[in-house]
């Protein structure tokens, strides 16, 4: 009986790293993702006038990432008796065994109830564990360790290609991003004191001149240093 609640709570523990794996990488990709499409915003002059814009992105992708890690946590964090009641029932399917096969077997794991006989309880989970394949993910639950190892490798493909997206993004937008480097850059964006300075022209040959406009709003009275 130890033998197939082991097995089973191995099986458990693959599913669930991999599980909590796949959320990560799906949320490293979509904030990845919402980075790239913010620089590119940025680039364009879309915070200019929404200057509280990369505050609101910060605090979405901070409630976002505590989501995320309660879903994980919900995930790693489940009951053993329960999490195991749920792989019994999984392996069950996969391995087409009759239905409550394992479940009652980690029913019985917990103590074996009034009326019923220990002995006979456990010699039929030795049958039933030597008429079972060797214990482990691949040959207990192959289907769902399959698809558990797709679902990884697609979204750390995904993650990474939005990482270096939202990089190259970052790094051409420059200074216009520079808000959404941090929290910290996103709140003085969104609580300081805006200034806005514009030239009448790009390039001034020697000896012209060139008339620049300073906006600093309720800032008070700038002062234009010039090298």
């Amino acid at each position: 009986m130890s033998g197939i609640v082991g097995g089973l709570a191995g099986v458990r523990r693959t599913l669930v790293r991999r599980r909590a794996l796949a959320l990560a990488l799906g949320f490293g990709a979509l904030a990845a993702v919402v980075w790239a499409v913010a620089a590119l915003a940025a680039r364009l002059g879309a915070f200019t006038a929404v200057r509280w814009g990369p505050l609101a992105l910060w605090i979405g992708a901070l409630v976002a990432l505590g989501l995320a890690t309660r879903a994980v946590l919900r995930v790693v964090l489940v009951r053993a008796p329960a999490a195991l009641r749920e792989v019994a029932v999984l392996v069950e399917g996969e391995l087409a065994l009759r239905r409550g096969a394992l479940v009652g077997v980690v029913d019985l794991a917990g103590g074996v109830p009034a009326g019923t006989s220990s002995g006979l309880a456990a010699c039929a989970a030795e049958q039933l564990e030597r008429s079972l394949p060797a214990a482990g993910p691949a040959t207990w639950a192959p289907v769902a360790t399959r698809t558990l190892a797709a679902r990884v490798r697609v979204r750390a493909a995904a993650c990474g290609g939005a990482l270096v997206a939202a990089g190259l993004a970052l790094h051409w937008a420059g200074d216009a991003a520079a808000a959404l480097v941090s929290p910290a850059a996103a709140l003085r964006a969104a609580a300081g004191a805006h200034v806005a300075i514009a030239a009448s022209a790009r390039a001034v040959p020697r000896g012209g001149s060139v008339v620049v406009r300073v906006d600093a709003g309720s800032a008070g009275r700038p002062t234009l240093f010039l090298r």
